[in-house]
């Protein structure tokens, strides 16, 4: 079990699934980081922003960008790697008119994204190391999100931080499991190592927790040591509010599959739902806490279209770019509006990081 300073506040990040938004979310980060910690460049290149947290808790994509930074990798790296690779995973992104029936019946019986080359990419990165090596290595604690489709129950895959960990399991196999969204990808099949029980069948951890802020709470009350405060920075891959029109009233099957919206409202609509949900939690921790989610920018609907899951198109990259830049300037005025508010944490945060 790891131990941890009582003196200090025990620090946790926790990263929204969303696809190839989580492009937003690692511009985003990289721009708040860079500019309370007075790194070089509009994304802090040479910032470690992984050894800032005592924890870090992640779905989906945001196992990948959590592994990361975990891993030491500076968050340029990681928008480099959603605009290099993006569109090798993403080659054939669903679309918001009537020829997504098209991409519907050439996708009818297999996913529209590459395993293949997303695990190319993972293994680029980290080659064969496990979670207990990453741990053993940088000492940042690391719970990565997942779904049992068998058992219909969450899966989690943890750095040995705790007793019942997996420490054997290489970071690819638990992004890769993450990752898996239906009809975007396959699922993951997992043999646990040393076990001689069918093998798991996994999917995305967006199934039941896209938002794992509550597992984050969870994970860091038994952690941190009693009376330690918790700081707890949970940030977003953008949801989409403001995709609806008011004309939007044909909500037949063609409407749902259209741009794969079914998927999409269920991951925002449950990312918004647990923004909500945690402070209330808080109030009853028996720790001090203080949460910030980082504030999403307003979207047009012609912006709203254009943050699709699986929309690798350089359109696609110029928007989020563009969000993430108005959310971080958004974020940036709120912390020096407020010196004494809940949004000091990011100074507080960032301003004391180690480079």
């Amino acid at each position: 079990m790891t131990t941890f300073d009582a003196r200090s506040g025990f620090r946790v990040l926790a990263l929204d699934g969303g696809g190839v938004r989580g492009y937003y979310t690692a511009v985003l980060l990289g721009r708040i980081a860079a500019h309370f910690s007075g790194a070089v460049g509009e994304e802090g290149a040479g910032h470690d922003i992984g050894k800032t947290f005592d924890l870090v808790v992640a779905t989906s994509t945001g196992a990948i960008l959590a592994c990361m930074l975990c891993a030491g990798l500076p968050i340029g790296h990681a928008t480099s790697l959603y605009r290099r690779q993006g569109p090798a995973i993403f080659p054939h992104p669903s679309r918001i008119t009537w020829t997504n029936l098209l991409w519907c019946m050439r996708h009818w019986r297999k996913p529209s994204g590459s395993a293949e080359e997303l695990r190319a990419s993972l293994v680029a990165e980290f080659g064969c190391e496990t979670l207990g090596e990453l741990h053993t290595r940088r000492g940042t604690a690391l719970t990565i999100v997942a779904t049992d489709l068998h058992a219909l129950r969450p899966r989690f895959f943890r750095t040995p931080h705790v007793v019942h960990h997996d420490g054997s399991v290489p970071l690819v196999d638990a992004c890769m499991a993450s990752c898996a969204a239906p009809i975007l990808l396959p699922p993951a099949e997992f043999a646990a190592p040393g076990s001689d029980c069918a093998d798991e069948v996994l999917g995305d951890g967006g199934l039941w927790a896209n938002n794992p802020a509550i597992v984050a709470l969870l994970e860091a009350t038994a952690m941190a040591k009693p009376q330690q405060e918790i700081q707890l920075l949970s940030v977003s891959t953008c949801p989409s509010v403001g995709r609806t029109r008011r004309n939007d009233r044909h909500t037949g099957l063609g409407y749902w599959s259209s741009g794969l919206r079914l998927m999409h409202y269920g991951l925002d609509a449950q990312s918004v739902a647990v923004a909500g949900m945690v402070p209330a939690i808080v109030r009853e921790l028996k720790h001090p806490a203080r949460v910030v989610r980082l504030l999403d920018p307003v979207l047009q609907p012609a912006e709203a279209d254009e943050l699709r899951i699986d929309n690798t198109t350089p359109r696609a990259f110029e928007a989020m770019e563009d969000l993430a830049t108005r959310a971080a300037r958004l974020n940036i005025d709120h912390a020096n509006q407020n010196p004494r508010g809940d949004f000091s944490l990011l100074r507080d945060l960032f301003g004391t990081a180690a480079s």
